[in-house]
């Protein structure tokens, strides 16, 4: 049976939480640029079904 590690999981999520907040401060800083510059925005859609 393989040992558990809490510490190796509570690292690992750290570090996936500290790249999603760099990554949406990406994007707020980018679209902050293209609303300045007039730039049009990327329309994402959302499925909440892949076989839709």
């Amino acid at each position: 049976m393989k040992k558990f590690n809490i510490h190796r999981i509570i690292v690992f999520f750290i570090v996936i939480f500290e790249c999603h907040k760099e990554l949406e401060s990406v994007l707020e800083g980018w679209l902050i640029v293209k609303i300045r510059h007039g730039d049009t925005l990327p329309v994402i859609l959302s499925n909440s079904s892949p076989n839709s």
